[in-house]
């Protein structure tokens, strides 16, 4: 995974701003999703996936859940997260795109460049 992080700040169990980033994103940029480290639902999945692949988008790195992984494995998109869980979420909430997040302690601007591989990620 490489790309320029294209920074999404969503409330827990909420994924209204993620999609609303697909409308910024352009070919190679990485999602950098933060999700305040919220596990018990995901607010991305397989449908979301197929989407970005067909935007040209590098990857996902998201501060809490995803579902569907065997699907998103399945479909070659890197995805980097905290945690699986079976449960959707809501699209209610405003979140904000482009603006700074925190993922794991460490702040990701929009822009930065995003490295990863199976071993982690750099930023």
């Amino acid at each position: 995974l490489a790309g320029r992080a294209l920074t999404v700040d969503i409330r827990p169990s909420d994924n209204l701003a993620i999609h609303y980033s697909l409308t910024k994103a352009k070919p190679g940029d990485v999602l950098v999703v933060d999700a305040k480290g919220f596990t018990e639902a995901g607010p991305w999945g397989d449908l979301l996936t197929m989407a970005a692949q067909t935007l040209g988008i590098a990857g996902l790195v998201i501060d809490g859940s995803v579902r569907d992984a065997n699907t998103i494995i399945e479909m070659g998109f890197p995805t980097f997260s905290r945690g699986l869980s079976i449960k959707g979420t809501n699209k209610n909430q405003p979140g904000k795109v482009n603006v700074p997040v925190s993922i794991g302690g460490v702040v990701v601007n929009p822009g930065d460049i995003v490295v990863g591989d199976r071993d982690g990620l750099v930023v």
